[in-house]
């Protein structure tokens, strides 16, 4: 059998714009991403630190809601 396809998708850069945006529709539909941030190690780093997770703040219904987010799965410094 093996494993289950995984979609995944590789985005140069991994700043907050693509965190907040980009990887909120993509972890939607199931898919990965691998990241590899160009400007300093700092961003790879704390989320290696942290097994990859983070937070986001959506804002748009009646009360803001803050959601644990698992779609970046390995991220580089190049």
């Amino acid at each position: 059998m093996g494993r289950p396809e995984v979609k995944r998708h590789v985005h140069l850069g991994l700043g907050r714009f693509h965190r907040a945006h980009q990887a909120f529709y993509l972890e939607q539909v199931g898919w990965k991403i691998t990241a590899f941030s160009m400007r300093s190690p700092g961003e790879a780093d704390a989320l290696r630190a942290n097994d990859h997770l983070y937070h986001l703040k959506v804002i748009g219904g009646a009360e803001p809601v803050t959601r644990p987010m698992k779609v970046i799965d390995s991220a580089y410094f190049m």
